[in-house]
């Protein structure tokens, strides 16, 4: 029931400002009645629900169109709102400025590479408009007005204090690496590992993932267990923990999607209720859907929903297996699932596909989780020096076999490949068929393949008609697009 909520009302938010998605929600209602083993009156009832709630939610969230620039200004005052991505050529950042007739926009900049900026930050600068609406401005000279303050600075200064102990107790491109596995940021990597890390399709393993929020949620729930900690106030304050480490890393969409999920399933076993996983996932992704619409065209958010998909499919096709062979299964199986997932979203968006994604997911997927943690007691271990050299040195090892597996995977002769990004009516194909590939392989995709199967044998002509309205209605909906 859930998931049905969940489609209907990431469906009926975008629907709010494109009708013609509205042709997605018939087939979902097709597919989802057909299989779902509740009864189909109940389901359908519960999709309506979600549309009705998200076509108040994206009615509610929509905004009057930017106008278009008349007359581009040459100075303006920028307020960063977004981490800087550093690169070789300097740094880009979302920014917030008014133009000269006052309209407030927001723009991607790309900023020289000094002085370096960080977000909060105000500055002043000559520039650069491109785009109709000024969707990015290229930063000529620019002059720090005013930095980040309150929390905004704290974070600032507790990120670098970690980099800092990165530096001290690792060393080199690895300890970048592990910087990036603990909070995401990779910005001082090299850019030859960089690039042999993107060539062998590990370029994700930067991005402070839901992987990470989970391991510090579990991580605190875990020593709370231990210590026999239990009541809803000891799961406030791991809500609160949790809470704080997704403030120091930043709400990206992977991250937010990451405690959502948690909040809903701590939520579920405190009220003694079954925390099904793809119903918390899908309730995240649509709880992040109605609260910003424009999210579904974001990569990231994309990239998390598929990824964290797959991780979901990869443990339940473990579970066929026992014992210790369950405990070797699952880590290539976990590895290869998101290799799988991600590599059309990135393809679609990029124009690049890596054949050696799966093998050097594989390899590193399993080393990756163990350099995590590492670097979290590595800085947890800071004020005891021997201890955190000892433990920096093991996450030295771990980080520099994640970059030779990746200079390794990059070698191989034609393994990367480069076209021209997918369109849109592609990209959602793509994107269809990797789910429904995935789902296929979990105990519900299993299910609904049965019971859709026994429904087919009994009522073939309805089976058919429904069929029918199924492909129509996809087929309509990618031609709108």
């Amino acid at each position: 029931m859930g998931i049905a909520f969940a489609v209907g009302a990431v469906v009926g938010t975008q629907a709010a400002r494109q009708p013609e998605l509205l042709l997605f929600l018939v087939a979902a209602i097709c597919l989802i009645a057909a299989a779902a083993n509740s009864s189909p009156r109940a389901v359908l009832g519960v999709l309506v629900a979600g549309t009705i709630a998200g076509g108040i939610a994206g009615y509610l969230r929509a905004t009057d169109p930017t106008p278009p620039m008349v007359d581009p200004p040459r100075t303006v005052t920028a307020r960063v709102v977004s981490d800087p991505d550093v690169q070789g050529f300097g740094a880009s950042a979302l920014v917030d400025w008014r133009d000269s007739r006052d309209v407030e926009r927001r723009s991607v900049a790309l900023l020289p590479p000094s002085p370096v900026l960080g977000r909060g930050d105000v500055f002043e600068a000559s520039v650069t408009v491109e785009g109709v609406n000024g969707e990015r401005i290229l930063v000529d000279q620019h002059r720090l007005t005013a930095t980040a303050n309150g929390p905004e600075r704290v974070r600032r200064i507790v990120r670098m204090r970690l980099g800092s102990i990165a530096d001290d107790r690792i060393s080199g491109a690895p300890s970048v690496l592990a910087l990036g596995l603990l909070i995401g940021d990779d910005s001082a990597l090299p850019a030859q590992e960089r690039a042999e890390l993107r060539h062998a399709g590990l370029s994700h393993i930067t991005a402070v993932s839901g992987w990470n929020v989970t391991l510090v949620t579990g991580s605190i729930g875990a020593v709370f267990l231990a210590l026999r900690l239990r009541g809803w106030c000891w799961v406030l304050v791991q809500l609160a923990l949790m809470g704080t480490y997704v403030w120091i890393v930043g709400l990206d969409p992977p991250v937010l999607r990451a405690a959502i999920m948690a909040v809903i399933m701590l939520a579920a076993a405190r009220l003694g209720r079954p925390s099904h996983s793809i119903t918390a996932l899908s309730l995240a992704a649509a709880a992040m859907v109605m609260l910003n619409p424009d999210i579904v065209s974001a990569l990231s958010f994309q990239l998390s929903v598929l990824a964290t998909f797959a991780l979901i499919a990869a443990m339940r096709a473990s579970e066929r297996f026992a014992g210790w062979r369950r405990a070797l299964a699952t880590p290539p199986l976990a590895s290869a699932f998101t290799g799988l997932a991600t590599a059309p979203a990135l393809a679609a968006a990029f124009g690049t596909l890596s054949l050696a994604t799966v093998p050097a997911n594989v390899l590193a997927g399993p080393i990756v989780p163990i350099a995590s943690i590492g670097g979290v007691l590595t800085a947890l271990l800071e004020p005891v020096p021997p201890l955190a050299a000892a433990c920096g040195a093991v996450v030295w090892v771990l980080c520099s076999l994640i970059l030779g597996i990746a200079r390794f995977c990059a070698a191989i002769p034609y393994s990367y490949f480069e076209f021209a990004p997918l369109t849109g009516a592609a990209s959602a194909v793509m994107h269809t068929l990797v789910i429904a590939a995935i789902a296929a392989t979990s105990p519900e995709g299993r299910l609904a393949r049965r019971r859709l199967g026994g429904w087919s044998r009994a009522e073939p002509l309805a089976a058919a008609a429904t069929g029918a309205g199924l492909a129509a209605a996809l087929v309509a909906s990618l031609a709108v697009m």
